[in-house]
């Protein structure tokens, strides 16, 4: 056990990175992110790989967003940040939950338990914790998140010379295991091509061998003409044994072995093509578009939906499959930093505001006229003291909101005292967009839900609403 480099993941451009191709390297595994007091350790990182980056040493960054939110934008964001504040040149990975739980990465697990990995395991504290992995891929320290860098440099040079020393063996390790690999995959091992292989290895073999003793004239001849034949024939075997034996290995080779990497690559072409968006619209439209399946499609609607009660259930059964997901989808979705500024300028752009406020004008010259709003208002007044109540007996208050709202909608901004109070105030809502998403990106996720799910349903209850009020009309 206690080998966590077994893993695969994506990099921060979205490509998959096998983690084994850095076994070799004593390797420094980080979980980072962008908006954590301890960001400023991606220095003291970069200097750290640049250092020793030439003697075999590697930093993997991980980022992750378990803790506060702290990192909160795409790769695209988390990348964008490292190489302008940081010029971090290390390889920086997907965004990865690294906490233990329910989304906890493989390699995260691996490097947490106590069966992958004694001695190490246990919860990630914060962000920038780190791991110290050997040249032969095992796990040799865990240093905290408050462990700076620098800490960190006044050790590492022993683990690096260590695994110098290791390196060297396992080269020669890998030598042995090599020839060892050799004999047997191209020489001895049992395969159908095997007959066809040993001719082949024979013919480059005594070729080979007749050509040294004649280049040599360890083989001396009468005739020089006859000495040129010879040397002729042998390195026409020794060039058509060569190329028998490869051509040989090779094909059975890919069909061993190959096989499940070429099906893959057909799939993906042939997915490329079949897929292609304009493709696959076309190919819609022309169903859609055939009076056949017009008619299979009106049989299907009457057969299915023919009455008020099957079309209650297939509509309950279709919120049942779908609704948790759009759910949980809403509730964890977290505003990017680019998309986060593009809300924000556009809550400054005064024509966005304008507009806005033409909206709220509409709005209320309609709730002024309700009943409803005029009976919320005498209870507010009600509630008051005696001086208040005295002064609003002269003030109609849903008079002077419809007549704001109706100057709004007109777009006049000529505003008595009373409505220069309520376009500021107004005007402070419509710019506020942003604070409106921070505010939401704050609630908890059990409040988040509970709004989402009342939303859904109501949704869901007006979907339902309007199929029945076809089916009267029909």
């Amino acid at each position: 056990m206690n080998e966590p480099l077994n893993h695969t993941v994506k990099d921060i451009n979205g490509s998959v990175v096998d983690l084994n191709q850095y076994k070799g390297k004593t390797i420094l595994i980080v979980n980072v992110a962008s908006k954590c007091g301890l960001t400023q350790q991606y220095k003291g990182l970069q200097e750290l790989y640049d250092k020793y980056k030439d003697r075999g040493f590697i930093i993997l960054g991980f980022p992750a967003n378990d803790f506060m939110g702290q990192e909160p934008g795409t790769e695209a964001d988390i990348k964008q940040f490292c190489e302008l504040n940081y010029k971090v040149s290390f390889p920086m990975f997907a965004k990865m939950k690294v906490k233990k739980g329910e989304g906890q990465s493989d390699l995260y697990k691996y490097l947490t338990s106590k069966e992958t990995s004694p001695g190490f395991e246990g919860e990630i504290e914060w962000n920038f914790q780190k791991f110290l992995v050997d040249k032969t891929g095992k796990t040799i320290k865990r240093y905290s998140p408050k462990t700076t860098p620098e800490e960190i440099a006044k050790e590492l040079e022993k683990f690096i010379n260590k695994s110098i020393k290791i390196g060297k063996e396992a080269s020669r390790k890998k030598l042995n295991t090599g020839c060892r690999m050799f004999k047997e995959e191209f020489i001895l091992k049992k395969t159908p091509y095997r007959k066809k292989q040993i001719i082949a290895i024979s013919l480059l073999f005594i070729s080979g061998i007749s050509l040294i003793f004649l280049e040599s004239g360890t083989v001396l001849t009468t005739h020089e003409s006859i000495r040129k034949i010879l040397v002729n024939a042998f390195e026409g075997g020794f060039v058509g044994g060569l190329c028998d034996w490869f051509a040989v290995w090779k094909t059975y080779n890919a069909i061993e072995n190959d096989s499940l990497i070429v099906a893959e690559e057909i799939g993906q072409w042939v997915a490329s093509d079949l897929l292609d968006k304009n493709t696959l619209k076309n190919q819609i439209n022309d169903v859609l578009d055939s009076p056949e399946t017009n008619e299979q499609i009106y049989k299907l609607l009457d057969s299915y939906f023919d009455t008020k009660e099957n079309t209650k259930k297939i509509l309950e059964n279709f919120w049942a499959k779908i609704e948790s997901s759009v759910v949980e989808y809403i509730v964890q979705y977290n505003f990017t930093l680019s998309e986060m500024s593009l809300i924000t300028n556009a809550s400054s752009d005064q024509i966005i505001i304008n507009t806005i406020k033409i909206c709220v004008g509409d709005t209320l010259s309609k709730i002024s006229e309700e009943q409803e709003f005029k009976d919320f208002v005498g209870k507010i007044v009600s509630q008051q003291n005696a001086m208040t109540k005295f002064v609003t007996m002269f003030i109609n208050i849903p008079n002077i909101i419809k007549q704001y709202g109706e100057k709004l909608k007109s777009g006049e901004e000529s505003f008595s005292e009373n409505e220069q109070f309520l376009d500021e105030m107004v005007t402070i809502i419509s710019m506020s967009a942003d604070k409106y998403i921070l505010s939401w990106q704050s609630l908890s996720v059990e409040q988040k839900t509970t709004a989402v799910q009342a939303l859904i349903n109501a949704i869901a209850r007006d979907i339902a609403r309007n199929c029945f009020k076809i089916h009267s009309i029909t």
